[in-house]
């Protein structure tokens, strides 16, 4: 005879372990790969993780409707949809569409298993996990920089000494301190903890040359102060934190003088805006990226709406198969070092919209389930500041289309989970 079980005992048996291994394999296989670079290949671990949950989504898609609003399927549905018409207009290889969809909609399959499978008991655990892994990796980073001497971008800490690992180190940082500093904000963390952990991730952008994280730190900032209520407690952090943030940028320029001056209005625009290219060669830079390319590949009426398809321009390390003539042929343009770039590229405005009008959906969503459930407030919070730094990491670098993207997708996720102890919405299912 069928017994009946709970999907909450299910998910103790397989969600939360398949999203234990998303959340925490980042940390692991870039450091571990760095030594052991046979073991690269870990990474698609994952893939059969995300893979396995989106199998128990769309089976228990009617048991699954939670806290999620139905807008977020919905829109995903239609950005899939989308390309597959593309797909079929400007067919190439159902092999790079296919490697197009794994490396593009994976988080969203993600940030739905987060929301569907999680309660804010288990994400308040990630959260506290995060801040162990942020002083262990800062331990990692002063060893990697005054021991072993990396530095720039090759300093990442537990992601590890390749080159751009300092991206990854970044989403890390910006998502410890958005957190701190939203917490602090409303009590629910102390100034100690606050500061020490802004001061210890100044200290380690400086190391790692994170120009853009003294940028992100002031928006976060800026952000978690706008959708907070007004506090003494607030006054004297921002005041503290913008002193540590001079001092950051100090050190910065100390330790790299070739950048005084980069955090002026003329610097940055010089930076990020260059005709001449990010490497000065020709090359996209980031806020040019999108008119240069519309100048330079869609001459043809209505290409720059659709691109040149999903996994048109796409390449992989790992596979030569899955490198397209595309890459080969223009990946000295590096568009592939900015998420904005790479979309625009193979899925033309229609795309870039969808892409990032998920995360603008995410900080609607996110308003409406505060308003709707004040026990959520400070997640709501956190997420509805992911959600603009998320627009700006997609602009300033690739890293949102790499594993530690994961991370970004689990706050964004934060509002939507499920409420511990709400047997309302468990559901049982057969086994």
């Amino acid at each position: 005879m069928d017994r009946l079980l709970t999907l909450r005992i299910r998910k103790k048996s397989q969600t939360e372990m398949l999203i234990g291994v998303i959340i925490i394999l980042p940390f692991l296989w870039q450091g571990i790969s760095s030594v052991f670079p046979s073991l690269s290949q870990i990474s698609y671990l994952i893939d059969v993780m995300w893979l396995w949950l989106l199998i128990l989504i769309v089976k228990y898609q009617r048991s699954l409707a939670g806290n999620i609003p139905s807008a977020f399927p919905v829109w995903i549905g239609l950005f899939f949809v989308f390309t597959l018409i593309v797909f079929a207009l400007n067919y190439q290889s159902i092999w790079y569409y296919l490697w197009g969809v794994r490396n593009n909609f994976r988080f969203y399959v993600a940030f739905l298993a987060f929301a569907y499978f999680l309660n804010t008991e288990n994400v308040e655990g990630y959260l506290k996990l995060f801040d162990k892994l942020f002083w262990i990796n800062t331990i990692v980073c002063l060893f990697q920089r005054f021991i072993l001497g990396f530095s720039q971008d090759n300093l990442g800490g537990l992601f590890g000494v390749r080159s751009g690992s300092n991206g990854h180190l970044n989403i890390f940082m910006v998502i410890v301190v958005t957190k701190a500093i939203v917490y602090y904000f409303n009590k629910k963390e102390s100034i100690k903890e606050c500061l020490l952990k802004v001061s210890a991730a100044l200290l380690i952008a400086a190391l790692a040359e994170l120009k853009f994280f003294f940028i992100e730190i002031a928006i976060i900032l800026a952000l978690a102060s706008l959708v907070s209520k007004f506090s003494w407690r607030k006054v004297l952090a921002i005041i503290l934190i913008l002193v540590g943030i001079v001092l950051g940028v100090s050190l910065l320029e100390a330790l790299f003088p070739e950048f005084a001056g980069m955090f002026t209005i003329e610097g940055i625009l010089a930076n990020s805006a260059s005709e001449q290219g990010y490497t000065s060669s020709g090359d996209l830079n980031r806020l040019t990226a999108i008119p240069t390319i519309v100048e330079r590949f869609f001459s043809h009426e209505g290409s720059s709406l659709i691109g040149y398809g999903l996994g048109n321009c796409d390449y992989s390390s790992a596979f030569e198969f899955l490198t397209t003539p595309f890459f080969k042929a223009h990946s000295w343009m590096h568009y592939m070092w900015f998420s904005t770039a790479f979309i625009f590229l193979e899925m033309g405005y229609i795309g870039l919209i969808f892409f990032l009008g998920f995360f603008v959906l995410v900080f609607a969503c996110s308003e409406k389930a505060s308003r709707k459930n004040r026990d959520k407030k400070v997640h709501c919070q956190v997420a509805k500041i992911t959600s603009i730094l998320a627009v700006l990491i997609a602009i300033y670098n690739v890293s949102l289309r790499t594993e530690s993207g994961y991370m970004m997708y689990f706050m964004l996720a934060l509002p939507f989970v499920r409420t511990s102890g709400d047997g309302s919405k468990e559901v049982q299912v057969n086994q």
